[in-house]
C-alpha cells in the first residue's frame, strides 16, 4: 500500500509540475511591451506583458518551484516513514490538501 500511495503522490506532483510549466510557457510566449489586457465578453485576455511583470512572474514561478521541490522531498519522506495503514491514508489526504489548497482558495474567491 505504501508503494501505491507513493505512486499516487508522484502522479499528483507530476500534474502540478505540468501545470506550473504550462503557466511559464504561456507567460514567456506573450509579446513584450506595455501590459495590455483586452476584454472579450466576460473574459479578460492578456495580450502583452511588460518586462517588469514578466520578471515578477518569473520570481513567483521560481518560488513556487522551490516550494514544489521541498514538498516533493519531504512529502515522500513523510509517506515512507508512516508506520500504520490508517496514518498512511490520512497522510496522503493531508499532502493532497497541502498541494491543492491554493487552487481551492482561488476557485472559491475568484
Amino acid at each position: 500500500l505504501c508503494t501505491l500511495a507513493l505512486a499516487v503522490w508522484y502522479m499528483t506532483l507530476a500534474a502540478d509540475f505540468h501545470k506550473l510549466i504550462n503557466i511559464a510557457r504561456v507567460f514567456f510566449s506573450l509579446p513584450r511591451g506595455t501590459t495590455l489586457v483586452t476584454s472579450e465578453g466576460n473574459k479578460l485576455k492578456l495580450c502583452e506583458v511588460s518586462l517588469c511583470r514578466l520578471a515578477l512572474a518569473s520570481v513567483i514561478m521560481m518560488l513556487r518551484l522551490a516550494v514544489w521541490s521541498l514538498l516533493a522531498w519531504y512529502g515522500t519522506l513523510f509517506l515512507v516513514y508512516t508506520s500504520s495503514m490508517q496514518d498512511l491514508l490520512l497522510n496522503c489526504v493531508a499532502l493532497e490538501i497541502i498541494l491543492n489548497i491554493d487552487d481551492l482558495i482561488f476557485s472559491c474567491f475568484a
